[in-house]
């Protein structure tokens, strides 16, 4: 198994009594929804910052949640841009593997078992370029 399987779950996102289990919600169809949702889901505090710095910053600190294991479960990949969605898988790559066992936290995320092939070519991927068309704003 690679290193890039290693890093995400796929099917349904089991969890355990004392998990906090955050779930995105289907069909979003912008940036700016999923980063509401997660905002939502996660409990993110008041200084988030909206954009992809800020998630990764805060998926790396997660002090707000008394909950060990956090399990965020995607129960589709958003439909937003490619580059986006490129830089959306990275960011939760980098902040899965950021924790360390026997750190506060732990974070899992959880992708359908029908969106492996492309959320694992997302992680193969080289960014685009900056300016490129589709490059990421966020």
């Amino acid at each position: 198994m690679s290193r890039q399987q290693q890093v995400f779950e796929f099917g349904t996102g089991a969890s355990k009594a004392g998990d906090f289990v955050a779930e995105v919600p289907t069909g979003l169809s912008s940036v700016e929804a999923l980063l509401a949702s997660l905002y939502e889901a996660l409990r993110l505090p008041g200084y988030f910052g909206f954009n992809w710095d800020a998630l990764s910053d805060c998926l790396r600190d997660l002090h707000w949640l008394a909950a060990h294991e956090v399990v965020l479960v995607h129960r589709d990949l958003p439909a937003i841009a490619p580059a986006e969605l490129h830089t959306y898988v990275e960011v939760l790559a980098e902040a899965v593997r950021s924790w360390k066992p026997g750190e506060a936290h732990m974070l899992r995320v959880v992708f359908p078992a029908a969106a492996r092939d492309r959320v694992l070519a997302l992680l193969d991927a080289k960014p685009p370029a900056k300016g490129s068309p589709g490059a990421s704003s966020a």
